[in-house]
This record gives structure tokens, sequence and C-alpha cells, in this order.
């Protein structure tokens, strides 16, 4: 199997979580594999996903 991957920087504030961008990318099959911080930067994040090629 191979992969295609991806990365997106993410804005999450702890007291209004919205989960809804990441339910659209994995009902588009991306798989969350990695969240890590934007050295000093409150609140933003890169997040790392994956899914199957269609070949």
């Amino acid at each position: 199997m191979t992969w295609e991957y991806m990365s997106c920087r993410i804005e999450i504030d702890p007291q209004d979580v919205h989960p809804a961008q990441l339910n659209e990318l994995g009902a588009a099959g991306w798989e969350l594999i990695e969240v890590v911080p934007v050295q000093d930067v409150a609140h933003l994040f890169r997040a790392f996903f994956k899914r199957p090629t269609a070949s």
C-alpha cells in the first residue's frame, strides 16, 4: 500500500474547540498522524495526515 501525506497549520483554542475541520478531513479519508506545537505561538499547531493513494 502506498500513502500520500499532508500537513497543515491549525489553531486550537482550548476554551473553544471545534472539531468540524478535522471531521471533514477524516471524511475525505485523511488519518491524523501527529500534532506538534508551532514554536513560540500560542494555540497554533502543525497537524500531519496520511491516507492511502487511489492506485
